[in-house]
């Protein structure tokens, strides 16, 4: 599975849509090659109409980017701090659009379901929902990641992370390529789990 950052001129079978940047980037993109596939997906980076959206609020952009490029799969990975409940996710479903069949996939971690819209231009949209965070954020995820390929307890920031890597002289994402299956899916379980769900469809 190949996962590239958002070109408009390359054609594509998924956008990946996250309110966090290039965390979740070096992430998909590891994770990604590790589950060999035909799926192409496209990781859009800048902001839709100016605008950065967090949580659940960031299925606002999916519309504009249906519409202005036919796209009609998404995978969104948001983390937990800003989800509240799922059933949130009808919020912010636009006007003439309704929500269909919201399934989850793995408890409290992954969803699936349907957008249907009715308007002039009738399509239906398909969705996947990644939560990531143990209890907050992706920071979380990314130290365990760390006690199970290193052995090593490195708290869950930013900083700290990025200065473990450094120290080791290795990249966040030669890592996780270099981890089992079962160390990958057990430290980001949201992602794993999701790209293997987009897999599963190939």
């Amino acid at each position: 599975m190949h996962v590239d950052e958002w070109i408009t001129r390359k054609s594509f079978d998924a956008v990946v849509l996250t309110g966090n940047g290039r965390t979740e980037v070096r992430i998909v993109k590891a994770i990604g090659e590790k589950l060999n596939g035909r799926y192409q997906l496209a990781f859009l980076i800048i902001p839709i109409n100016g605008k950065k959206r967090i949580g659940l609020s960031i299925i606002k952009s999916i519309f504009i980017i249906a519409e202005k490029y036919g796209v009609r799969k998404f995978v969104i990975f948001v983390d937990k701090e800003h989800v509240t409940k799922i059933n949130d996710v009808a919020r912010y479903i636009k006007k003439g659009c309704f929500l269909k069949g919201l399934k989850e996939i793995r408890k409290n971690i992954l969803y699936k379901f349907q957008i249907r819209c009715t308007t002039a231009k009738n399509f239906i949209l398909e969705v996947i929902i990644g939560i990531n965070g143990i209890t907050k954020r992706i920071e979380e995820n990314r130290s365990l990641f760390i006690k199970l390929f290193f052995n090593q307890n490195v708290p869950a920031d930013k900083k700290a992370i990025m200065n473990f890597y450094r120290k080791r002289r290795i990249h966040e994402g030669q890592a996780i390529i270099q981890a089992s299956n079962e160390i990958v899916a057990s430290a980001f379980p949201a992602i794993y789990y999701g790209l293997k769900l987009i897999h599963a469809n190939e």
